[in-house]
């Protein structure tokens, strides 16, 4: 199995964990058992341009759908609308499938696009979504999510480590 951390950089030191939101996970996550604990980082590059939101849990109870559950959990919030329909995704190389899709969300009168890749194992699950400027002024339909699931995959190799 294996459990996720919250490390200080991604991507090789390309984005830095700007806020650690983990305490508002722990109390807001009413599913998390007594030994579980739960992760949320917001990490941006330089410019602040570039902005990722990772959310994790280490459980005992995680296994293969604790990532389709994270995305299941997006999708009942009053606000937000799937716009793409998630699909499984294994990018080369990758040893596990993610899984995909974009969301809409209103807020403040605007509609935010949020690509988002989940994925789910023995022991952890974790989601990663897509928090740049650019990424939510993006149009639902255009978002390349196949890139985006490369992408996550090497984040996951980042933040996933072998439980001890």
């Amino acid at each position: 199995g294996y459990e996720v951390t919250l490390p200080k950089t991604l991507e090789g030191g390309k984005l830095t964990l700007a806020e650690d939101l983990s305490d508002q996970t722990n109390s807001q996550n009413p599913d998390l058992g007594s030994g579980d604990t739960g992760y949320t980082g917001f990490y941006k590059d330089g410019s602040g341009t570039d902005q990722l939101l990772f959310a994790g849990v280490n459980s005992s109870a995680s296994d293969e759908s604790s990532g389709r559950d994270m995305l299941d959990g997006m999708e009942q919030d009053s606000t937000t609308d799937v716009a793409v329909p998630r699909r499984d995704i294994t990018p080369d190389g990758a040893e596990d499938p993610l899984t995909c899709e974009v969301l809409t969300k209103e807020e403040s009168g605007q509609q935010l696009t949020m690509a988002v890749c989940a994925w789910g194992d023995n022991g952890s699950g974790g989601s990663v979504t897509d928090s740049g400027a650019d990424a939510l002024t993006a149009d639902p339909a255009s978002v390349d999510l196949d890139a985006f699931a490369e992408r996550v995959d090497g984040i996951r190799d980042e933040v996933r480590v072998p439980a001890k």
